[in-house]
Parts: C-alpha cells; sequence; structure tokens
C-alpha cells in the first residue's frame, strides 16, 4: 500500500516555504504560529541558515546566488506547526541529513546536466521545486504495486533552469537498504536512503537523457570543461 501519512518531509517546500528568508527573523507563517500556540523556542537551535552549493536562478540583487537552508530553529518551529514532536536535541541532526539529501539530490542532478555540457556551459541553476506527496509517478506504482518493491515515503518536483531552457526533474525519497534499489543508496548520518532522481519525459531530449544515464552511466566532463564552467559561473 501506498504511504498515506503526511510527508516525511516536514517543511514542506511550498512556496511560501521555498523563498530564502533572513534568517535573523522568521516568517510570518511561523510567528503566527507562535503567537497563537504560545510554543516556546529552545535557546539552544541557531537561527543561522547554511548556504547551500545549489545555484539560485537570480532574478533580483536582492535575491541569494544560492539557496539558503533553513536554521535548525525554523525547521524545529515547522515540524512542531505541521503536528510532529520532535526532541530539540535532534533537530540539528534532522537538518543536517535534511540538507545533505538535498545536496545529493542537486549532485544526481548535475550528472544529467553533463549530457548538456555545450549548450550550458556554465551548468544548471535551480528555478524552484515543489513537494508532491502522494503524486506518485507510473514508475513508483508499478514497482509497488506490480513488482512489489517498497513505496517512496516522499516526492519532490525541482525546476531548473539550463541557461534559459526550463527542466523539471523528479526525486523519489525511499528508506534504503541493501535489497531495495541499493545502486540508488546513500548514507546520510546513519540512515539510509536511496534516492530517485531523474529527469522527466515531456521532451525527446530528456527521454534520451535518461537512456544514456541507464546504458552509458555518467558523463566525464574534462579538467578543460570543468575549468571553463566554473569561470561562466563566476561572470
Amino acid at each position: 500500500k501506498m504511504p498515506e501519512k503526511q510527508s516525511a518531509c516536514p517543511f514542506g517546500h511550498s512556496s511560501s516555504d521555498s523563498v530564502p528568508v533572513d534568517q535573523s527573523n522568521l516568517p510570518e507563517h511561523l510567528k503566527e504560529y507562535l503567537a497563537d500556540s504560545n510554543e516556546s523556542v529552545p535557546d539552544h537551535l541557531s537561527t543561522q541558515g547554511t548556504v547551500s552549493s545549489i545555484p539560485r536562478l537570480v532574478k533580483d540583487d536582492n535575491t541569494p546566488d544560492h539557496w539558503v537552508y533553513p536554521s535548525p530553529q525554523r525547521f524545529y518551529l515547522a515540524m512542531k506547526r505541521k503536528g510532529y514532536t520532535p526532541d530539540s536535541k535532534d533537530v540539528p541532526t534532522i537538518v543536517s541529513i535534511h540538507n545533505k539529501v538535498n545536496e545529493e539530490s542537486w549532485r544526481r542532478i548535475c550528472e544529467y546536466e553533463k549530457f548538456h555540457y555545450e549548450e550550458c556551459v556554465k551548468g544548471p541553476q535551480l528555478a524552484k521545486f515543489r513537494q508532491r506527496f502522494g503524486d506518485w509517478t507510473f514508475k513508483s506504482l508499478f514497482n509497488h504495486y506490480i513488482l512489489q518493491k517498497v513505496a517512496p515515503f516522499d516526492r519532490h518536483d525541482w525546476i531548473i533552469d539550463r541557461c534559459g531552457q526550463s527542466q523539471r526533474y523528479i526525486i523519489e525519497f525511499y528508506q534504503g537498504n541493501s535489497s531495495t534499489n541499493s545502486e540508488h543508496n546513500a548514507n546520510f548520518g546513519g540512515e539510509s536512503i536511496y534516492l530517485d532522481v531523474r529527469p522527466d519525459m515531456s521532451s525527446f531530449s530528456a527521454i534520451k537523457d535518461r537512456l544514456k544515464m541507464k546504458f552509458g552511466g555518467p558523463r566525464t566532463l574534462s579538467e578543460e570543461q570543468l575549468s571553463a564552467g566554473e569561470s561562466k559561473e563566476e561572470i
């Protein structure tokens, strides 16, 4: 049976949550939650967010050029607001795992994007993302109901910008173990999770990318190509 519980990612990634904020101030929806619930904020939780390695599609001078992860304090309040009862002492570890999973997701997206190096030397930027828990793909449904594999516990869609061209990536998250798609397994702070990251099949180009990755593996760029990409990103 596919999971019916609330997504395991408490932060939600709604359009309001996905906008980086000044970490010295909580967003309005969390301020309202504090006012309505009289929830106390543990003093030991940091209010400082971590800058990710994920380039953000910058549209104005006030937008950070990389995405910013939520601070432990903000993450804790988001969990409480969604009905979870976290131990505040565990939150920094949870946040660390959350951030590492996102970093690994981006790394795998970049493996696909290497197929498009010539058309976008500077590399992709993440434009936006959203959570789609419960909106399971045909692949995950087939694997679960027909092949009897474990169901994903969450799904996100990330929209990247490839030098002006938009491409959607699907990320499905599973509890990992040695018998479940072990080639995708990754260990995050003792938690084994596997990520199924791939471009959607809305274009012939994306279908080709998936076939290339499946049968040929990731593309290796030369040192000169990597250097050229870094130089472009700095401009």
